[in-house]
Protein backbone atom coordinates (compact mmCIF):
# COMPACT_ATOMS: atom_id res chain seq x y z
CA UNK A 1 0.00 0.00 0.00
CA UNK A 2 2.77 2.63 1.03
CA UNK A 3 4.59 1.74 -2.59
CA UNK A 4 1.29 1.97 -4.25
CA UNK A 5 0.68 5.68 -2.78
CA UNK A 6 4.43 6.38 -3.88
CA UNK A 7 3.74 5.51 -6.95
CA UNK A 8 0.39 7.56 -7.76
CA UNK A 9 1.75 10.34 -5.88
CA UNK A 10 5.28 10.40 -7.96
CA UNK A 11 2.65 10.15 -11.49
CA UNK A 12 0.74 13.15 -9.96
CA UNK A 13 3.90 15.40 -9.99
CA UNK A 14 5.05 14.42 -13.25
CA UNK A 15 1.52 15.06 -14.65
CA UNK A 16 1.66 18.43 -12.63
CA UNK A 17 4.99 19.44 -13.77
CA UNK A 18 4.17 18.19 -17.58
CA UNK A 19 0.91 20.66 -17.32
CA UNK A 20 2.60 23.57 -16.10
CA UNK A 21 5.56 23.13 -18.52
CA UNK A 22 2.82 23.23 -21.39
CA UNK A 23 1.01 26.27 -19.96
CA UNK A 24 4.52 28.03 -19.31
CA UNK A 25 5.35 27.13 -23.24
CA UNK A 26 1.63 28.87 -24.58
CA UNK A 27 3.09 31.70 -22.06
CA UNK A 28 5.95 32.01 -23.83
CA UNK A 29 4.96 31.94 -26.90
CA UNK A 30 2.81 35.34 -26.60
CA UNK A 31 4.92 36.67 -23.53
CA UNK A 32 5.02 40.30 -24.52
CA UNK A 33 7.31 43.24 -22.70
CA UNK A 34 5.69 46.00 -22.22
CA UNK A 35 7.88 47.93 -24.10
CA UNK A 36 7.22 46.20 -27.23
CA UNK A 37 3.37 46.82 -26.78
CA UNK A 38 1.41 47.67 -29.60
CA UNK A 39 -1.72 49.36 -28.95
CA UNK A 40 -2.77 51.16 -32.22
CA UNK A 41 -0.80 49.13 -35.11
CA UNK A 42 1.29 45.72 -35.54
CA UNK A 43 4.17 44.77 -36.82
CA UNK A 44 5.04 41.30 -38.16
CA UNK A 45 2.03 38.71 -36.83
CA UNK A 46 0.61 41.10 -34.44
CA UNK A 47 1.75 38.88 -31.68
CA UNK A 48 2.33 42.06 -29.54
CA UNK A 49 -0.65 43.82 -30.16
CA UNK A 50 -2.42 44.55 -27.35
CA UNK A 51 -5.64 47.46 -29.26
CA UNK A 52 -9.19 47.36 -28.21
CA UNK A 53 -9.88 46.96 -31.96
CA UNK A 54 -12.92 44.19 -31.80
CA UNK A 55 -14.53 44.00 -35.50
CA UNK A 56 -13.35 41.53 -37.92
CA UNK A 57 -12.30 42.91 -41.71
CA UNK A 58 -15.70 42.52 -43.29
CA UNK A 59 -17.24 44.57 -39.90
CA UNK A 60 -18.33 41.29 -37.87
CA UNK A 61 -18.00 41.67 -34.39
CA UNK A 62 -15.76 39.82 -31.86
CA UNK A 63 -16.91 37.10 -29.69
CA UNK A 64 -15.71 37.54 -25.88
CA UNK A 65 -12.61 35.27 -25.56
CA UNK A 66 -13.80 34.27 -22.32
CA UNK A 67 -17.31 32.94 -23.43
CA UNK A 68 -18.04 30.18 -25.40
CA UNK A 69 -21.32 31.30 -27.28
CA UNK A 70 -22.10 31.38 -30.24
CA UNK A 71 -19.00 29.12 -30.86
CA UNK A 72 -16.93 27.00 -28.63
CA UNK A 73 -13.31 27.18 -28.49
CA UNK A 74 -10.26 26.50 -26.91
CA UNK A 75 -8.59 29.97 -26.57
CA UNK A 76 -9.33 31.01 -23.68
CA UNK A 77 -7.32 33.45 -20.94
CA UNK A 78 -7.25 30.31 -18.99
CA UNK A 79 -4.67 28.57 -21.16
CA UNK A 80 -3.05 31.72 -22.88
CA UNK A 81 -2.77 33.64 -20.09
CA UNK A 82 0.02 35.87 -21.58
CA UNK A 83 -1.76 36.20 -24.83
CA UNK A 84 -3.98 39.21 -22.57
CA UNK A 85 -7.09 37.82 -24.44
CA UNK A 86 -9.32 40.28 -22.62
CA UNK A 87 -12.73 41.44 -23.56
CA UNK A 88 -13.38 40.55 -27.64
CA UNK A 89 -10.24 42.33 -28.66
CA UNK A 90 -8.61 41.07 -31.56
CA UNK A 91 -5.72 39.33 -30.94
CA UNK A 92 -3.02 36.21 -32.20
CA UNK A 93 -2.59 33.69 -29.14
CA UNK A 94 -1.11 31.22 -31.61
CA UNK A 95 1.15 32.99 -33.68
CA UNK A 96 -1.37 32.91 -36.97
CA UNK A 97 -0.32 35.10 -39.54
CA UNK A 98 -2.19 37.78 -38.57
CA UNK A 99 -4.76 38.93 -35.28
CA UNK A 100 -8.33 37.10 -35.42
CA UNK A 101 -11.26 36.32 -33.70
CA UNK A 102 -14.64 34.44 -33.37
CA UNK A 103 -16.95 36.31 -34.54
CA UNK A 104 -20.66 36.44 -33.16
CA UNK A 105 -22.27 35.68 -36.14
CA UNK A 106 -22.94 31.84 -35.89
CA UNK A 107 -22.14 31.24 -39.50
CA UNK A 108 -19.12 32.49 -39.71
CA UNK A 109 -16.89 30.59 -37.02
CA UNK A 110 -13.83 33.53 -36.95
CA UNK A 111 -12.16 35.55 -39.38
CA UNK A 112 -8.70 37.89 -39.58
CA UNK A 113 -8.94 41.51 -38.18
CA UNK A 114 -7.94 44.64 -39.70
CA UNK A 115 -5.95 46.28 -37.78
CA UNK A 116 -3.14 48.89 -39.15
CA UNK A 117 0.03 48.29 -40.03
CA UNK A 118 2.83 50.35 -38.33
CA UNK A 119 4.99 51.96 -40.90
CA UNK A 120 8.62 51.08 -41.73
CA UNK A 121 7.52 47.61 -41.72
CA UNK A 122 6.89 45.47 -44.54
CA UNK A 123 5.00 42.93 -43.09
CA UNK A 124 1.43 41.95 -45.08
CA UNK A 125 3.24 43.07 -48.65
CA UNK A 126 3.02 39.50 -50.00
CA UNK A 127 -0.02 38.71 -52.06
CA UNK A 128 -0.30 35.08 -49.91
CA UNK A 129 -1.40 37.57 -46.58
CA UNK A 130 -3.84 39.58 -48.75
CA UNK A 131 -5.21 36.46 -49.61
CA UNK A 132 -5.30 34.36 -46.19
CA UNK A 133 -6.59 38.06 -44.92
CA UNK A 134 -9.50 37.57 -47.55
CA UNK A 135 -10.05 34.01 -46.62
CA UNK A 136 -9.34 33.17 -49.95
CA UNK A 137 -7.02 30.61 -49.59
CA UNK A 138 -9.08 28.43 -50.13
CA UNK A 139 -12.13 27.50 -51.88
CA UNK A 140 -15.14 29.15 -50.44
CA UNK A 141 -19.02 27.70 -51.38
CA UNK A 142 -20.62 31.42 -50.59
CA UNK A 143 -18.17 33.04 -52.54
CA UNK A 144 -18.80 31.03 -55.62
CA UNK A 145 -22.27 29.64 -55.46
CA UNK A 146 -24.62 32.92 -55.44
CA UNK A 147 -24.30 36.69 -57.02
CA UNK A 148 -21.85 38.76 -55.29
CA UNK A 149 -24.46 41.22 -54.03
CA UNK A 150 -25.21 42.34 -50.29
CA UNK A 151 -28.88 42.04 -51.06
CA UNK A 152 -30.84 39.67 -53.45
CA UNK A 153 -32.91 42.39 -55.39
CA UNK A 154 -30.05 44.44 -57.03
CA UNK A 155 -29.17 43.27 -60.36
CA UNK A 156 -25.26 42.37 -61.09
CA UNK A 157 -24.11 45.02 -63.48
CA UNK A 158 -21.72 43.31 -65.92
CA UNK A 159 -19.53 45.36 -68.13
CA UNK A 160 -17.96 43.64 -71.58
CA UNK A 161 -15.67 44.76 -74.37
CA UNK A 162 -14.92 42.49 -77.26
CA UNK A 163 -12.03 43.36 -79.55
CA UNK A 164 -10.89 41.03 -82.62
CA UNK A 165 -7.91 39.57 -83.67
CA UNK A 166 -8.60 38.07 -86.95
CA UNK A 167 -11.13 37.20 -89.23
CA UNK A 168 -10.36 33.69 -90.20
CA UNK A 169 -12.83 32.97 -92.34
CA UNK A 170 -16.36 33.72 -94.10
CA UNK A 171 -18.24 31.24 -95.52
CA UNK A 172 -21.01 32.50 -97.64
CA UNK A 173 -22.89 29.23 -98.79
CA UNK A 174 -22.77 27.53 -95.06
CA UNK A 175 -23.81 31.49 -94.22
CA UNK A 176 -20.26 31.05 -91.64
CA UNK A 177 -17.82 33.58 -89.75
CA UNK A 178 -14.78 32.11 -87.81
CA UNK A 179 -13.39 35.29 -85.97
CA UNK A 180 -10.53 35.46 -83.12
CA UNK A 181 -11.63 37.74 -80.79
CA UNK A 182 -10.63 38.90 -76.93
CA UNK A 183 -13.36 39.85 -74.35
CA UNK A 184 -12.92 41.67 -71.00
CA UNK A 185 -15.46 41.26 -68.50
CA UNK A 186 -15.80 43.11 -65.41
CA UNK A 187 -18.12 43.02 -62.41
CA UNK A 188 -18.20 44.15 -58.24
CA UNK A 189 -17.53 41.66 -55.74
CA UNK A 190 -19.26 43.16 -52.53
CA UNK A 191 -17.90 40.94 -50.57
CA UNK A 192 -13.94 41.23 -50.89
CA UNK A 193 -12.53 44.60 -50.28
CA UNK A 194 -9.22 45.83 -48.79
CA UNK A 195 -7.50 48.43 -47.51
CA UNK A 196 -4.40 49.13 -49.99
CA UNK A 197 -2.79 51.31 -47.16
CA UNK A 198 -2.76 48.04 -44.93
CA UNK A 199 -1.12 45.33 -47.35
CA UNK A 200 1.61 47.97 -48.97
CA UNK A 201 -0.50 49.74 -51.51
CA UNK A 202 -1.16 46.27 -53.21
CA UNK A 203 -4.12 47.42 -55.72
CA UNK A 204 -4.62 44.17 -57.69
CA UNK A 205 -4.31 40.09 -57.28
CA UNK A 206 -4.63 37.18 -59.31
CA UNK A 207 -6.32 34.26 -58.29
CA UNK A 208 -7.81 31.13 -59.76
CA UNK A 209 -11.47 31.85 -61.44
CA UNK A 210 -12.75 28.94 -60.30
CA UNK A 211 -12.91 30.67 -56.48
CA UNK A 212 -15.23 33.46 -57.37
CA UNK A 213 -18.74 33.28 -58.85
CA UNK A 214 -19.01 34.41 -62.54
CA UNK A 215 -21.64 35.65 -64.94
CA UNK A 216 -22.36 32.57 -67.15
CA UNK A 217 -22.07 35.33 -70.57
CA UNK A 218 -23.16 32.95 -74.01
CA UNK A 219 -22.87 33.74 -77.64
CA UNK A 220 -26.24 33.68 -79.11
CA UNK A 221 -25.26 33.16 -82.77
CA UNK A 222 -22.25 30.24 -81.74
CA UNK A 223 -22.74 27.68 -83.44
CA UNK A 224 -19.47 25.24 -82.24
CA UNK A 225 -17.89 25.65 -79.04
CA UNK A 226 -14.51 27.26 -78.95
CA UNK A 227 -11.39 24.62 -77.98
CA UNK A 228 -9.62 27.69 -76.42
CA UNK A 229 -10.36 26.91 -72.75
CA UNK A 230 -11.06 29.99 -70.40
CA UNK A 231 -8.51 32.14 -68.64
CA UNK A 232 -7.95 30.13 -65.51
CA UNK A 233 -7.16 33.69 -63.27
CA UNK A 234 -8.85 35.71 -62.83
CA UNK A 235 -7.54 40.19 -61.11
CA UNK A 236 -9.60 41.40 -57.81
CA UNK A 237 -8.63 44.99 -57.41
CA UNK A 238 -8.77 46.47 -53.64
CA UNK A 239 -12.94 47.97 -53.98
CA UNK A 240 -14.21 44.84 -55.06
CA UNK A 241 -13.87 45.18 -58.99
CA UNK A 242 -13.40 41.76 -60.70
CA UNK A 243 -11.94 41.75 -64.33
CA UNK A 244 -12.11 38.24 -66.52
CA UNK A 245 -9.82 38.88 -70.03
CA UNK A 246 -10.71 35.52 -72.32
CA UNK A 247 -9.48 34.54 -76.09
CA UNK A 248 -11.28 32.30 -78.05
CA UNK A 249 -11.30 31.25 -81.61
CA UNK A 250 -15.11 31.68 -82.45
CA UNK A 251 -17.64 30.04 -84.94
CA UNK A 252 -20.92 31.70 -85.26
CA UNK A 253 -23.76 32.11 -87.77
CA UNK A 254 -23.51 35.18 -89.92
CA UNK A 255 -27.06 35.67 -92.62
CA UNK A 256 -25.18 37.12 -95.70
CA UNK A 257 -26.73 38.87 -98.60
CA UNK A 258 -24.62 37.87 -102.49
CA UNK A 259 -26.78 40.24 -104.68
CA UNK A 260 -24.29 43.06 -104.87
CA UNK A 261 -21.92 40.36 -104.68
CA UNK A 262 -18.87 41.02 -105.80
CA UNK A 263 -19.45 44.61 -104.47
CA UNK A 264 -21.22 43.82 -101.85
CA UNK A 265 -20.64 44.86 -97.61
CA UNK A 266 -21.85 42.19 -95.21
CA UNK A 267 -22.78 42.60 -91.36
CA UNK A 268 -22.82 39.98 -89.01
CA UNK A 269 -24.18 40.25 -85.37
CA UNK A 270 -22.65 38.81 -81.93
CA UNK A 271 -24.88 38.84 -78.83
CA UNK A 272 -23.80 38.56 -75.40
CA UNK A 273 -26.37 37.25 -73.09
CA UNK A 274 -26.87 35.48 -70.12
CA UNK A 275 -27.98 31.95 -70.12
CA UNK A 276 -29.32 31.79 -66.85
CA UNK A 277 -30.09 34.94 -65.13
CA UNK A 278 -32.81 37.54 -66.45
CA UNK A 279 -32.39 41.27 -66.44
CA UNK A 280 -33.63 41.55 -62.74
CA UNK A 281 -30.62 39.74 -61.79
CA UNK A 282 -27.60 40.24 -64.17
CA UNK A 283 -27.41 43.37 -67.13
CA UNK A 284 -25.07 43.82 -69.56
CA UNK A 285 -23.49 46.92 -70.11
CA UNK A 286 -20.99 48.01 -72.98
CA UNK A 287 -17.71 48.84 -70.98
CA UNK A 288 -16.83 51.84 -73.11
CA UNK A 289 -19.96 53.36 -72.11
CA UNK A 290 -19.48 53.17 -68.31
CA UNK A 291 -16.50 54.64 -65.64
CA UNK A 292 -16.01 50.94 -64.46
CA UNK A 293 -13.66 50.56 -67.42
CA UNK A 294 -11.28 53.26 -65.04
CA UNK A 295 -10.85 50.60 -62.26
CA UNK A 296 -9.35 48.02 -64.64
CA UNK A 297 -6.95 47.43 -67.76
CA UNK A 298 -8.40 46.27 -70.86
CA UNK A 299 -6.22 45.29 -73.50
CA UNK A 300 -5.72 48.24 -75.27
CA UNK A 301 -2.52 46.83 -77.25
CA UNK A 302 -5.73 45.27 -79.38
CA UNK A 303 -7.08 48.24 -79.92
CA UNK A 304 -5.42 48.38 -84.00
CA UNK A 305 -6.95 47.10 -86.95
CA UNK A 306 -7.64 43.04 -86.82
CA UNK A 307 -5.82 40.78 -89.34
CA UNK A 308 -8.47 39.49 -92.58
CA UNK A 309 -8.52 37.35 -95.22
CA UNK A 310 -7.31 38.61 -98.40
CA UNK A 311 -10.65 38.82 -99.88
CA UNK A 312 -12.40 40.76 -96.93
CA UNK A 313 -11.60 44.37 -95.44
CA UNK A 314 -12.50 44.99 -91.80
CA UNK A 315 -14.72 48.16 -91.68
CA UNK A 316 -16.16 48.50 -88.23
CA UNK A 317 -17.58 47.55 -85.12
CA UNK A 318 -21.04 49.18 -83.31
CA UNK A 319 -22.59 48.05 -80.09
CA UNK A 320 -26.25 48.77 -78.87
CA UNK A 321 -28.03 47.17 -76.13
CA UNK A 322 -31.20 45.29 -76.29
CA UNK A 323 -33.67 42.68 -75.18
CA UNK A 324 -34.54 39.25 -75.21
CA UNK A 325 -38.27 37.67 -74.82
CA UNK A 326 -38.22 34.22 -75.88
CA UNK A 327 -38.45 32.53 -72.29
CA UNK A 328 -37.53 35.40 -69.88
CA UNK A 329 -36.87 38.96 -70.64
CA UNK A 330 -33.01 39.17 -70.65
CA UNK A 331 -30.47 42.24 -71.39
CA UNK A 332 -28.05 41.40 -74.48
CA UNK A 333 -25.24 43.29 -75.82
CA UNK A 334 -25.06 43.02 -79.76
CA UNK A 335 -21.55 43.47 -81.22
CA UNK A 336 -22.28 44.61 -85.33
CA UNK A 337 -19.31 43.74 -87.36
CA UNK A 338 -18.63 45.30 -90.99
CA UNK A 339 -16.90 43.95 -93.44
CA UNK A 340 -16.37 44.86 -97.48
CA UNK A 341 -15.40 42.47 -100.45
CA UNK A 342 -12.35 43.45 -102.09
CA UNK A 343 -13.97 43.79 -105.53
CA UNK A 344 -10.15 44.02 -107.06
CA UNK A 345 -9.51 39.92 -106.77
CA UNK A 346 -12.92 39.20 -108.54
CA UNK A 347 -12.64 41.74 -111.41
CA UNK A 348 -9.18 40.19 -112.53
CA UNK A 349 -10.46 36.91 -111.91
CA UNK A 350 -14.08 36.92 -113.42
CA UNK A 351 -15.14 40.26 -114.66
CA UNK A 352 -12.00 40.58 -117.00
CA UNK A 353 -11.58 36.89 -118.62
CA UNK A 354 -15.81 37.11 -119.59
CA UNK A 355 -14.84 40.54 -120.93
CA UNK A 356 -12.33 39.19 -123.16
CA UNK A 357 -14.48 36.20 -124.14
CA UNK A 358 -17.16 38.56 -124.96
CA UNK A 359 -14.09 40.53 -127.42
CA UNK A 360 -13.30 37.46 -128.44
CA UNK A 361 -16.89 36.20 -129.82
CA UNK A 362 -17.61 39.36 -131.50
CA UNK A 363 -14.33 39.59 -133.11
CA UNK A 364 -15.64 35.76 -134.48
CA UNK A 365 -17.92 37.94 -137.23
CA UNK A 366 -14.79 39.01 -139.11
CA UNK A 367 -13.67 35.97 -139.59
CA UNK A 368 -15.03 34.78 -143.05
CA UNK A 369 -17.67 32.54 -143.48
CA UNK A 370 -16.26 30.28 -146.38
CA UNK A 371 -13.12 29.34 -144.74
CA UNK A 372 -14.46 26.84 -141.66
CA UNK A 373 -12.05 28.97 -139.67
CA UNK A 374 -15.07 30.40 -137.94
CA UNK A 375 -16.58 27.67 -136.71
CA UNK A 376 -13.15 26.28 -135.19
CA UNK A 377 -13.09 29.34 -133.74
CA UNK A 378 -16.62 29.71 -132.03
CA UNK A 379 -15.68 26.01 -130.63
CA UNK A 380 -12.82 26.82 -129.08
CA UNK A 381 -14.14 29.73 -127.27
CA UNK A 382 -16.98 27.80 -126.34
CA UNK A 383 -15.20 25.37 -124.95
CA UNK A 384 -13.00 28.46 -122.79
CA UNK A 385 -16.27 29.50 -121.35
CA UNK A 386 -17.40 26.27 -120.49
CA UNK A 387 -14.47 25.76 -118.45
CA UNK A 388 -14.61 29.06 -116.81
CA UNK A 389 -18.06 28.36 -116.05
CA UNK A 390 -16.70 24.98 -114.00
CA UNK A 391 -13.76 27.26 -112.21
CA UNK A 392 -17.05 29.65 -111.19
CA UNK A 393 -18.88 27.55 -109.72
CA UNK A 394 -15.82 27.46 -106.87
CA UNK A 395 -15.34 30.97 -106.61
CA UNK A 396 -19.00 32.46 -106.50
CA UNK A 397 -20.75 32.29 -103.20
Amino acid sequence: MILTGLFFLLLGGIIFSSGTQNDEQKCNQTAVNQSEVETSCLTERGEKYRGSISVTWSGKKCQSWSVQTPHQHSYTPEKYPCGDLKENYCRNPGNDTNTWCYTTNSKTRWEYCSVPICEHTDHHCSEQDLLRSLNLTSKKDQLTMGRPLKHHKKPVDVFLKVGIYAILDVTEIAQTLILHIWTHIGWSNHHIRWNQSEFCDISKVNIPAESLWKPDIIVAEQIERSKNPPSPYVTIWSHGAVSWLNEEVMVTNCKMRVYRFPFDNQSCNITFKSQSYDDNQLKIADDRDTDESKHTETASQNEKKPQTQFEWMYLGMDVKKGTTENIKSQTTLVFTITMKRWSTLYIANFLLPIFFFLCLDLASFLISDTGGEKLGFKITVLLAVTVMQLLLNEILP
